[in-house]
């Protein structure tokens, strides 16, 4: 199956609008449990199937599975180290970045990682942000990243990283759906040349249903013969937004690759995104952001 729709990131370099996740569905509660099998097994036929953006972070202790994964599909020559974009996050180890990394890589199993985020912009309040990006920035210039982002991060939280950056993130994870839609923080992103990613682009059927959004998702899945699902991805991809996702189904993972050749109206998007205006419904980080 051919890749996925890519999207280029201000470095030049075009990344999948499809990436694989490993968050929330395969959480595990210490990177000290046994190793997930099930979770490697999916992340090899994530592989398999084509995906080659694969995401998690320390604080989901995954990064041991995604690694072996990764080794294993190697070895068995599906999949070229170099044909892959590895992204991890930082977050409980912010007060030494390069050790949270390097200790990243270890898990991983690589030199280096293809993106690393800072996971959120709350940090304790004897740490700032502009140590820990400055950190970020000499472990971009080590090679033990190519790449760094942030996730989970507003408009006022990315002007005052940018007030400083000397390397400006080329991401911004965020939960990002119909109903988590912040327009603002798109449009700001796109003028600065930030590509949004969205984590929960899907939770508007698996969290929320019954809500505002199923008339349009619906009609639109029965007018063009898909699912509900590869609906609410193409909105995301549609507006430049990667979509991060997960599933531990062969058949769900290649209707979810299968988005990127797919394509919506100007004026579906539209209808889509003023229906899920009439509601808002945040999963995450919600004694954070009230929107």
């Amino acid at each position: 199956m051919a890749p996925a729709t890519t999207i280029q990131i201000s470095s030049g370099v075009s990344i999948p609008a499809i990436a694989y996740g490993s968050g929330t569905a395969w959480y595990k509660r210490s990177s000290s449990d046994p190793l997930n099998r099930t979770l490697v097994d999916a992340t090899k036929e994530a592989i398999k199937v084509g995906y080659r953006f694969l995401d998690t972070a320390e604080i989901y202790n995954t990064e041991a599975e995604v690694g072996q994964a990764i080794k294993e599909s190697v070895e068995e020559g599906v999949v070229k180290r170099e044909e892959l974009v590895v992204a991890t996050k930082i977050l409980a180890h912010v007060a030494d970045p390069e050790k949270a990394l390097k200790s990243s890589l270890a898990k991983l199993q690589l030199p280096y990682v293809d993106i690393y985020y800072l996971h959120a912009p709350f940090l304790p309040e004897n740490i700032s942000l502009r140590s820990v990006w400055t950190t970020l920035e000499s472990l971009q210039k080590q090679g033990l990243t190519k790449h760094i982002a942030v996730s989970n991060f507003n408009v006022a939280q990315l002007e005052e990283l940018l007030s400083f950056a000397t390397i400006p993130p080329v991401l911004n994870q965020i939960e990002f759906n119909p109903y988590c839609n912040d327009t603002a923080l798109l449009q700001f992103c796109k003028e600065k040349k930030i590509v949004v990613a969205a984590y929960s682009p899907l939770s508007p059927i698996t969290k929320f249903p019954g809500g505002s959004v199923d008339a349009p998702v619906n009609e639109i899945a029965e007018k063009k013969g898909w699912q509900k699902a590869q609906v609410l991805l193409r909105w995301v991809v549609e507006q430049g937004v990667v979509a991060v996702t997960t599933t531990g189904k062969r058949e769900r993972l290649e209707a979810f690759l299968e988005v990127g050749g797919l394509r919506l109206e100007a004026d579906e998007v539209e209808r889509i995104k003023s229906e899920g205006g009439k509601e808002k419904h945040r999963i995450y980080w919600t004694d954070k952001y009230k929107d």
